[in-house]
């Protein structure tokens, strides 16, 4: 425990010191001065964040062969959600025809049951 660790280490240095022998038990280092506050503050961009050059997006002209290549891509990403939609639409529905169907079979039986 921490009480009889410090009790061990205190015996220990009364023991160095009695038998006169000269231990450090810190490392000393000469102490460096602070570094110096900096006077400047970084520019704010339009969200209130620090504008850093080195996250800046770069400046530059998408070529048109790029632009018309990603419009493409998302047009037919629009399309091929729309049918996925239609799909799952489609099955949903068929879903909820044969439960109606099912449970209008069972309202059926239990009145003949009856």
């Amino acid at each position: 425990t921490r009480q009889s660790v410090a009790g061990q280490l205190e015996h220990d240095d009364r023991i160095r010191t009695h038998l006169g022998a000269k231990i450090m038990t810190d490392t000393t280092t000469a102490a460096k001065p602070a570094p110096k506050a900096r006077t400047t503050k970084a520019k704010t961009g339009a969200a209130g964040f620090p504008d850093f050059e080195a996250f800046a997006m770069p400046k530059m002209e998408v070529p048109a062969a790029f632009r018309e290549v990603a419009e493409k891509s998302i047009e037919q990403a629009r399309e091929a959600y729309a049918k996925v939609k239609n799909a799952a639409e489609d099955a949903t529905d068929l879903i909820e025809d044969t439960f109606e169907t099912s449970r209008q079979g069972a309202v059926e039986f239990n009145h003949k049951a009856v």
